[in-house]
């Protein structure tokens, strides 16, 4: 019984030792040069954000014991920035990474700017404002290079949330709807992209006379069929032909797919699920062709693919894409695509007007879906 006294006695002196030596009450930062180990700081500012508004420098040792194991010892998924505003000081904490600011280097570091819908725009910061202290660390008279790894360190095991380029934000503001059929298509998310094919659409397919790839003479046939074997191997090319149950006549669209010039099919999942709810919606007939590529080793160039699509369209003014005869009804074509089949829907547009303006009666609207415009890509939008 003695024996049990004692080795209980023994460790509540331990216990209260070490709760005196790494939990004594902190310190205010304001003047202090001796820099101490970041593991302290870190544990300290846990501390010091403890719920409540009881500062830890008035607790007891016992209390902040178990605060700090109730806390579990670890770093905070939140970080708390003190600004310099022009209105005084501002303490804000952020939950997710990145914040959205960037800042000039110096004393004290600056913002120079904040991203529209970020994190730090939501907490209301401004250009101008200096950033005083992060997670309680003052950050008076400190380097650049310590700055950036106290700021590493505090935003570590933050969450992450992929900020929206200011290509986005710019559309989500001034064009709503339109943003969210392109992100919609993009992400493959949304309502018309997870219920896939609409009832009633009909699939087929268009092909050229031979299923075979002629080398040489892709781009002057319709619907030709190629060889990737440079690129994602195998045969490609015909097109995919989606009809609704309630089709008008005559109405045709040529949507050209996107994907840099290089990449991209007409048989992609989301490329067949927006083809067809666009088929569903719009009463028309759409054609999507698997159309040559660029890059990747390939041997074509620019003016093949569109000598190719040029040839799609003389035969969808001709022919009728579902019974593959002539037409009895004159074509109403409207050209279609998104991203860099937006940029060739528009080139296309302009070769016919060069070189085939008869054709053109019956193209009656071009609808580009975040085109490609800027092939030097000399801006944050192009």
């Amino acid at each position: 019984m003695l024996c049990t006294w004692l080795l209980l006695a023994a460790s509540l002196i331990v216990l209260q030792f070490a709760a005196q030596t790494f939990l004594r009450p902190i310190a205010p930062h304001a003047g202090r040069t001796r820099e101490r180990p970041q593991a302290r700081q870190l544990r300290r500012s846990t501390l010091r954000n403890c719920e409540g508004s009881t500062r830890s420098g008035n607790l007891s040792w016992q209390q902040r014991f178990l605060r700090f194991f109730r806390l579990g010892g670890r770093q905070s998924t939140s970080a708390r920035i003190e600004f310099a505003s022009a209105g005084g000081r501002q303490l804000l904490e952020f939950k997710s990474r990145p914040f959205g600011i960037e800042f000039r280097p110096g004393t004290p570091v600056t913002i120079t700017r904040v991203r529209e819908r970020s994190p730090a725009d939501d907490l209301g910061v401004r250009p101008g404002w200096a950033i005083q202290s992060i997670n309680g660390r003052n950050l008076t008279g400190l380097e650049f290079d310590d700055f950036s790894k106290l700021m590493q360190t505090a935003t570590s095991k933050m969450e992450f949330r992929e900020l929206a380029s200011d290509t986005v934000l710019a559309r989500r503001r001034d064009q709503p709807a339109l943003a969210e059929l392109i992100e919609a298509f993009a992400l493959g998310g949304g309502a018309a992209m997870q219920r896939g094919m609409p009832a009633g659409i009909r699939v087929s397919a268009l092909l050229p006379d031979s299923v075979m790839p002629d080398p040489g003479s892709e781009a002057s046939t319709p619907w030709a069929i190629w060889s990737d074997e440079e690129g994602e191997g195998g045969l490609r090319g015909g097109a995919l032909v989606l009809v609704p149950p309630d089709a008008v006549a005559g109405a045709c669209v040529l949507f050209i797919h996107g994907g840099a010039f290089e990449g991209g099919s007409s048989h992609d999942s989301g490329t067949v699920a927006f083809c067809s709810d666009l088929a569903a919606r719009s009463r028309s007939t759409v054609v999507c062709p698997d159309h040559l590529l660029s890059g990747r080793g390939r041997h074509f160039k620019a003016e093949h693919i569109m000598q190719q699509l040029v040839q799609d369209i003389l035969w969808l003014v001709e022919f009728d894409p579902v019974t593959k005869e002539k037409r009895t009804t004159p074509a109403r074509l409207v050209l279609a695509g998104d991203s860099s089949g937006a940029t060739q829907a528009l080139s296309l547009l302009a070769h016919l007007a060069r070189d085939h303006l008869a054709v053109l009666d019956s193209v009656k609207g071009v609808a580009m879906i975040s085109p490609w415009m800027d092939l030097s890509c000399g801006s944050h939008t192009y």
